[in-house]
């Protein structure tokens, strides 16, 4: 009786159907929806069977890169499960009829972008990030794309003399271009009409009085007239400064469609938008997406079969599953959670990917997932008792981001007042609680805006900006933006600058009810213009790591902003040249005085200003680096050549070491583009589609028994194929299920035996030798 028992429990343990602790995600259950809606996979990666979906791709992020790589690759005709941990966010994916005031989100409306940002009701679209300065990364579809302010501006022809191979200026125009559909100019090698991304500028439609003025000064001051700020570099008025590039004022060019935020998401696989190139099945809570096929509107372009793109929406990576293979390190699927609407853990889940998986989780949360993984630099993963799969010392390292700098003028002469509608938060699914707007006025043009996107509420309420280049720089560094309007007053920051208390912050956080900031723009007070100073190539660089083993806590960040006094030195050159600017005949007669910095903050008070962004002049030293950060963040998966130890990936954008593993976001960015990144990160999801399918190689990966320039240590023990014993490989073939049967079976065989062959033998079944 006790040889059957113990039978039986060895047999159970071998096959039985224990849980994996899926990156420290422990007495979580399996989500349903693993095997529900896709079937259950069986695959003996390690020495525990897992139950999850599989699919040839699958890609963490459903970012600015993650959801133009993932819709590209289902546009081929492969399967592509996308990861991403946030929710819904723009109305295009949960409608299939135009906007309309019932069914708009704060995300759908250019001139919101602001209150996405300085809203605490909608904190929980943004990802928490340990460290000082905080920075602003959203947590939803889209990602990035659906709270910038959707300036599309590429980088200029010398920003990649850095980049590898193959990554220079004409080889990745085609891909800029790829994604472009301009209103504004003709097909050229410099724009394209055919790609999902609406381009345009607003300004024909709505501008204020001041920005002309802006223009007019630039011109004054000898810097050139930009037509197109991503056209030919020499479609610039001519100059007597003979500075090259974009340097130079001109209007701007947004991600922007009749008046409808045009994120990546969206223009790619955005159920009404007219040029998405996949409808996607769309999971949000674990429940399965719908399968149904819907209309192809008859200005789409061809899409692949709907279905091959699963999105898991709340659906957290927590690490990557890599199978040791005869000495190759190649990737197999992704562990992750999925999260309720309060963004906590409520199951686990295994997806699989028969081809490779895709980091697309951007420059904080990418190294984040490759750390937890056991890829990045062996002695931090060896502190936090993270076992190492293969060192690589530059994984979080070269975080690149610059700060900024704000001047403000009175304009007693402006005729713009910027308009409010969302205060807040907002729902699962992306519609939200709406209030009337402020003033009669506003009540106007959002009336104009449900009338086709047309108004102030279909722009981003700025119109143009302009390119210096500071001394010691070969290209412009100082990106100048205009905004007709208080800005500081719409910044949760703004206290830093003496404009709102401290005190009033707090009571923000506990939301809008006790929220009472003064929306300086309704005011008399409210006739201010600010400029906001940008230093876009910093040469200070910063570091991502982890607090801990435990995949849901933050990442910290340590952006040493303005650790490189040359960074700082830019800074004040171009605000004292702001100052020029506004003093120059265009602009003196209807501007009046400096209101931040002030006209007296100079010298050592001028520097305290731009590292802690205060208006103190009693301190001679600023202690706390704490200014406003541009938010352009990258390189912390730097992209290199094999000569390169600090490269992670290869300019396949491979992770070094491993197999069937890349990174495809702004983290790959060896240096920052001269202009915004988003137009960057579209361009490199574009050719990572082409490397992908194409199967480009590259030497990148080091031979077998090679410890240079990678040393490829062993895997943990959980994820090692092979088994502990012939015994236990063999009974677990046999299945969970099979094994659990044979082992009641043969319990049943030991305990019921003797008494059947004494029946047997009574009964005289077993012949004479029965009855001996």
């Amino acid at each position: 009786m006790e040889l059957g028992a113990l039978l039986l429990v060895f047999l159970v343990v071998v096959s039985g159907r224990d849980g994996e602790d899926l990156g420290n995600i422990t007495g979580l259950p399996v989500c349903g929806d693993c095997v529900r809606c896709h079937g259950a996979i069986e695959r003996n990666i390690s020495s525990k069977s897992y139950r999850g979906r599989e699919a040839s791709y699958v890609v963490v992020g459903a970012g600015t890169s993650g959801s133009i790589l993932a819709s590209r690759l289902a546009e081929a005709g492969h399967e592509v499960i996308l990861l991403e941990a946030g929710g819904t966010t723009q109305s295009e994916f949960i409608r299939e009829a135009p906007i309309t005031e019932n069914q708009t989100s704060v995300f759908d409306v250019p001139l919101e972008w602001l209150e996405i940002c300085r809203n605490p009701a909608f904190e929980h679209y943004q990802w928490e990030v340990d460290g000082s300065p905080k920075v602003s990364i959203a947590k939803g579809i889209g990602g990035c794309s659906i709270h910038n302010a959707m300036l599309y501006m590429r980088g200029v022809s010398e920003d990649f003399e850095e980049w590898p191979e193959g990554w220079q200026f004409q080889d990745v125009l085609p891909y800029y271009t790829k994604s472009e559909n301009n209103s504004n100019f003709p097909v050229s090698q410099f724009h394209g009409k055919d790609g999902p991304i609406q381009i345009s500028s607003p300004h024909k439609k709505f501008h204020d009085s001041i920005t002309p003025r802006f223009i007019e000064a630039f011109q004054e001051l000898g810097y050139g007239v930009v037509e197109d700020f991503n056209g030919e570099p020499t479609n610039q008025k001519p100059s007597e400064t003979g500075k090259s590039g974009r340097t130079g004022a001109g209007y701007l060019q947004f991600a922007i469609r009749e008046g409808v935020r045009d994120s990546s998401a969206a223009a790619y696989f955005g159920k009404s938008h007219p040029a998405s190139v996949i409808k996607p099945s769309i999971n949000f809570h674990g429940h399965c997406g719908n399968k149904k096929k819907s209309k192809k509107s008859k200005n789409s372009v061809k899409r692949g079969d709907y279905g091959s793109l699963h999105i898991m929406a709340h659906a957290q990576a927590t690490r990557i599953i890599f199978e040791n293979k005869k000495g190759d390190i190649i990737a197999r699927g992704v562990n992750l959670v999925r999260l309720d609407s309060d963004d906590k853990p409520k199951c686990r889940c295994t997806v699989f990917a028969r081809k490779e998986v895709i980091l697309s989780a951007g420059a904080i949360n990418s190294p984040k997932l490759l750390l937890l993984s056991g890829v990045g630099p062996a002695k931090q993963l060896e502190k936090l008792g993270i076992p190492v799969v293969i060192d690589v010392k530059g994984v979080g390292e070269n975080f690149m981001d610059g700060a900024y700098a704000i001047v403000q003028f009175e304009a007693p002469d402006l005729r713009f007042q910027r308009c409010e509608k969302f205060e807040k938060g907002a729902a699962e699914g992306g519609l939200l609680g709406q209030s009337p707007p402020t003033t009669q006025r506003c009540q106007k043009e959002w009336q104009l805006y449900l009338k086709g996107g047309q108004g102030l509420f279909g722009t981003p309420g700025f119109f143009a900006g302009g390119f210096m280049q500071s001394p010691g720089h070969s290209r412009p560094n100082i990106q100048l933006t205009l905004h007709p309007y208080d800005k500081v007053n719409q910044q949760p920051w703004a206290f830093k600058y003496g404009r709102r208390s401290s005190e009033s912050i707090d009571a923000c956080r506990d939301g809008p009810v006790k929220c009472n900031l003064t929306n300086a723009h309704n005011s008399e007070r409210g006739r201010i213009v600010t400029v906001e100073v940008a230093h876009n190539l910093p040469a200070s660089r910063g570091r991502v790591s982890l607090q801990n083993a435990h995949p849901l806590t933050p990442a910290t960040l340590n952006g040493s902003y303005l650790s490189v006094r040359s960074d700082v030195e830019a800074l004040l050159w171009a605000l004292r040249e702001v100052r020029t600017i506004f003093n120059t005949f265009a602009l003196k007669k209807v501007i009046g005085k400096e209101l931040l910095p002030g006209k007296h903050i100079n010298a050592q008070a001028l520097e305290n200003y731009i590292k802690c962004a205060t208006i103190d002049t009693t301190s001679d030293v600023c202690e706390n680096q704490n200014a406003p950060v541009v938010g352009h963040l990258a390189g912390t998966c730097k992209m290199g050549d094999l000569e390169d130890s600090m490269a992670v990936v290869s300019p396949t954008l491979r992770v070094r070491g491993t197999k069937g593993l890349r990174v495809v976001d702004a983290s790959v960015m060896p240096s920052l583009p001269s202009g915004n990144t988003h137009a960057t990160c579209m361009m490199i999801a574009e050719k990572a589609t082409d490397l992908i399918l194409q199967n480009i190689q590259d030497p990148f990966l080091p031979p077998r028994g090679n410890p240079k320039p990678t040393q490829i240590l062993p895997p943990p023990k959980a994820n090692s194929p092979t088994p502990k014993s012939p015994l236990k490989h063999t009974l677990g073939l046999l299945g969970r299920w099979y094994g659990l049967i044979l082992g009641f079976a043969l319990g049943l065989l030991v305990l019921a035996g003797p008494h059947l062959w004494r029946k047997c033998s009574q009964a005289g079944f077993l012949g004479r030798e029965g009855k001996r």
